[in-house]
């Protein structure tokens, strides 16, 4: 995936919705998501970067409590 089409989607999100400062952005360890213009995009609208632990895929996994 190009960094280029991460930060067109991201953009246009935050454009649309422009939420308040100190959105959480949540990524795995991708390139793109380290580049630097992607990190110009998070700074310039009070964005905080997240991102998932190396090699764990369920990071981020939605966990159902059931009882």
């Amino acid at each position: 995936m190009e960094e280029a089409l991460i930060i067109r989607a991201l953009q246009k999100g935050l454009q649309k919705r422009r939420p308040a400062p100190g959105l959480i952005v949540h990524s795995d360890r991708g390139g793109q998501y380290v580049g630097n213009e992607f990190r110009k995009l998070l700074n310039q609208y009070d964005c905080e970067q997240s991102m998932s632990r190396a090699d764990d895929p369920y990071d981020n996994a939605f966990e159902s409590h059931t009882t």
